[in-house]
């Protein structure tokens, strides 16, 4: 039998960062049994799906049988997480067995046959079992959730196009009196939107789709206003008008369509991989957009984004770095003027030290202790009857609050401190020498007394002043964060979804999660699998589905006109590069994008590819078939830059056959040269001079695979 080693060193690496990913997914640390995990919870992609280097990165002695593999102790413990270590080492299905040999022979095993796992010790023979569910390839779940579709399809529920038009003509109605229409504003409104074309195209029988989805695209734009309620239900209504003009109107030749895609797509599913392809991918978010616009089968719809419901960006910050975003010293000198059993104590006192952040562990939140060390000296002269005590202190000092962080707001238990005090008398002033030896006896017969009632003030002094301090500073972020959770026009005004975050936190290290999908938008499949296999401050993990998604939102159903390339530069920068103006000055071009995902991007292999797809060029030579570009790069970094350093020519695909495909592969290769540059240039210095607490930050390394890119930074 082959058997497939991996080395300690790298196996702990393996099961540290699954443990990241699972306790970032609100796995580890809950006694509960599999039985009922979703997919969100226990996913395909942890499993190898034959591909074991790229998963776990052991160290192989020979090609790995699928029928066994070897796993570290550490790993085959018995309980949850062996369960789920166990699946990053097993294929997708039948009886499989993972196994761990150790130097002592003690093995423990996970075996796993379908709809069943167990866990236990092999040499006892007692094995325990918990019930779950062994996941299939994503290929397989997808091929699931579109064999229902046909029966979702209804006639009746496609978009009607006179209930379509009236609605347009009323929301252009309640437009032209909410800008008022007698006025210069008003007037100036109507220009910008083109309510008179638009008005026109209402009442035409057979309007125009292109010009409809022009002037719904322009009303997506970050210009103040546009996020307003009359704005917005005028371009939903230009959307659900064109909708019904194209998809609507087709009636039964619209679900036929539809389900000959379907059709089309499981039996490219069926013949799959585990893993859907790229084309099988296209296929599906046309279809998604399909179903959307014709309002059919939102069943169908919400089974497909689960399966891809995954953030599409994590970050792990070390509690190391977090310390240096949110410790700091503490040197706080004060003037002491007290009474203390009859004796007036004047002096000064000085706190030092310094504050650390102990993180904790918690699901759907940060929580961490805010720890302040610190020493308390003083020196001190007391005034009792003429006689006069010089004295001298010191004060070991500990103070923490516990600090808890969601999405909603933060919130911190009051201080607690913890204080000894240690106080000498250096000498007593008194002309008398009786009433010294009498005031050195005293003083010694208060001193127990006086230092608890010093120590107490001590302490409710730090921890009022800790207090105040540290609640300050939450109340700035709440605030911050109450802004970040209210309205954000930008996103209204570009037609973006509000981005869903989550946060967790273990004793090492902080996770969030952002994620950025629409509807019938796709996020992740999984968390992210690359390995984080050295030390690091910050761990940047970004899925190729969240450039896409945003430019899929930004672009969607855009004519992009050169002449316009300057004012779409200036709604987002005060700054307007000089390829763009002159691209803006220079002869007019404009490029029509395909009507669902006109730009893909991939993360693969150590590459980043950019896939742009077009139906038609206009300009002064014109391309009037559908065609993708693809341009490859290779990331570098050197002298505080990142370079994205394109790797061969563009790659340009045409649907079309014939002589012509040459010249207009020419033409295209010509336009989008000067986009898709050799390289590109991405100026870290800057990025560090607008956060100035990542300063001390390096880059480490850059990771891309499997649809992800990993950024370390130290």
């Amino acid at each position: 039998m082959e058997r497939w080693y991996l080395t300690s060193e790298r196996a702990s690496k393996q099961f540290d960062q699954f443990r990241r990913m699972t306790l970032a997914a609100g796995l580890v640390g809950r006694k509960r049994s599999l039985e009922g995990m979703t997919r969100k919870n226990l996913h395909p992609t942890l499993t190898l799906w034959g591909r074991p280097t790229s998963c776990c990165g052991g160290q192989l002695v020979s090609p790995p049988k699928h029928d066994q593999a070897y796993l570290p102790n550490a790993i085959a413990r018995p309980g949850l997480l062996a369960v789920l270590a166990g699946l990053l080492m097993i294929p997708s299905t039948g009886p499989l067995l993972a196994q761990a040999q150790v130097a002592t022979g003690a093995v423990s095993a996970v075996a796993v046959e379908p709809g069943r796992l167990a866990v236990g010790e092999v040499e006892s023979g007692e094995v325990g079992s918990i019930e779950g569910s062994i996941p299939d390839g994503t290929a397989a779940k997808l091929a699931d959730a579109l064999r229902g579709l046909p029966e979702q399809l209804s006639v009746e529920e496609l978009p009607n196009p006179e209930a379509a038009r009236e609605e347009l003509l009323a929301a252009i109605a309640e437009l032209e009196s909410f800008v008022k229409l007698d006025t210069a504003n008003g007037e100036a409104w109507s220009n910008f939107i083109q309510l008179p074309e638009l008005r026109e195209l209402a009442q035409d029988a057979k309007p125009s789709r292109a010009k409809l989805a022009e002037l719904k695209s322009n009303l997506y734009q970050n210009y103040d206003g546009l996020e307003l309620g009359p704005f917005v239900r005028l371009r939903g209504a230009i959307d659900e008008y064109r909708n019904a003009v194209v998809y609507g109107a087709g009636g039964q030749r619209t679900l036929g369509f539809v389900e000959n895609r379907q059709k089309a797509l499981l039996d490219l599913l069926q013949k799959s991989d585990a893993q859907p392809s790229d084309q099988e991918m296209q296929y599906t978010n046309f279809l998604l957009k399909f179903l959307e616009r014709s309002k059919q089968a939102p069943a169908t719809i919400d089974a497909i984004t689960s399966l891809y419901s995954f953030p599409n960006v994590e970050f792990e910050i070390h509690e190391d770095f977090v310390n240096q975003l949110a410790g700091r010293d503490v040197a706080q000198p004060r003037d002491v003027n007290e009474c203390l059993l009859g004796t007036r104590i004047v002096g000064t006192a000085c706190l030092t030290g310094d504050v650390t952040v102990d993180l904790q562990a918690m699901d759907g939140g940060i929580a961490l202790g805010l720890n302040m060390q610190a020493t308390m000296t003083s020196r001190n002269r007391g005034f009792n009857r003429g006689v006069v005590l010089h004295s001298t202190g010191t004060a070991p000092v500990y103070a923490t609050k516990q600090i808890v962080a969601t999405p909603n707001g933060i919130s911190a238990t009051p201080a607690v401190v913890n204080a000894q005090l240690f106080t000498r008398i250096n000498a007593i002033e008194h002309k008398c020498r009786l009433v010294r030896k009498i005031a050195n006896r005293k003083a010694a017969e208060q001193k127990p007394q006086a230092d608890a009632i010093a120590r107490g003030r001590l302490r409710r002094r730090v921890a009022e002043g800790y207090d105040e301090q540290v609640d300050e500073q939450l109340t700035e972020a709440n605030s911050q964060l109450a802004r970040l959770n209210g309205p954000m026009p930008v996103l209204s005004r570009l037609g973006m979804q509000r981005p869903v975050f989550s946060l967790a936190s273990s004793d090492q290290s902080v996770y969030a999660s952002v994620t950025q999908a629409s509807a019938t938008q796709l996020a992740a499949p999984a968390p992210c699998p690359i390995v984080i296999d050295s030390d690091f401050g910050m761990a940047i993990k970004v899925h190729q589905s969240l450039p896409t998604n945003i430019v899929e939102t930004l672009l969607l159903d855009r004519v992009l006109k050169s002449s316009n390339l300057d004012n779409y530069v200036r709604q987002f920068s005060d700054e307007v590069p000089e390829d763009i103006l002159k691209e803006a000055d220079g002869p007019l071009w404009q490029v029509y994008f395909r009507d669902y995902q006109p730009v893909v991007l991939k993360f693969d292999d150590g590459r980043l590819s950019i896939t742009l797809a077009t139906t038609k060029l206009l300009g002064a030579k014109e391309v009037q078939k559908p065609a993708e570009v693809t341009a490859v790069y290779l990331p570098e970094f050197g002298d505080g830059t990142l370079t994205l350093r394109r790797e061969g020519d563009l790659l340009i695909e045409i649907d079309d056959t014939g002589t012509a495909v040459t010249a207009l592969k020419s033409v295209i290769r010509k336009k989008f040269e000067s986009i898709f540059k050799d390289a590109i240039v991405l100026p870290v210095e800057k990025l560090q001079q607008r956060f100035p607490k990542t300063a001390g930050l390096e880059l480490v390394s850059i990771d891309i695979d499997d649809g992800w890119m990993q950024i370390l930074l130290r």
